[in-house]
């Protein structure tokens, strides 16, 4: 994937206006800065790949026939209950069943990531 990504950082460059050399090296570098910056963000992990803990805080994105739900992004709590309900996530009041979950970091929770 490196050279996919220097690949695009070099083509990038080169779409802009007519610059000097060294602005096309400061475009791709800044490019390249952005692709390692996100490749380093939190994950959407697949629900059958993997699972939180049973009442981790997490987003997760709501698998559903009914589209008003389908692909909606909520945070909440993991629930999972046996085999039938193995991929339902809750907000209080309600259950969805996920297709991607992500944890959602300590820091944002109101404590540290130490604790």
């Amino acid at each position: 994937m490196e050279q996919q990504i220097e690949e695009a950082a070099y083509n990038y460059s080169q779409c802009q206006h007519p610059i000097s050399f060294e602005e096309q090296k400061m475009h791709a570098k800044g490019f390249l800065a952005g692709a390692n910056w996100q490749k380093n963000q939190t994950k959407w992990i697949p629900v059958e790949e993997s699972l939180p803990k049973k009442g981790d805080a997490c987003l997760f994105k709501v698998r559903s026939n009914d589209d008003w739900y389908n692909g909606k992004v909520y945070g909440g709590t993991y629930t999972g209950y046996g085999e039938h309900f193995k991929y339902e996530f809750s907000i209080p009041g309600h259950g969805f069943v996920a297709s991607h979950w992500c944890p959602i970091p300590k820091s944002l929770l109101g404590y540290n990531e130490t604790e």
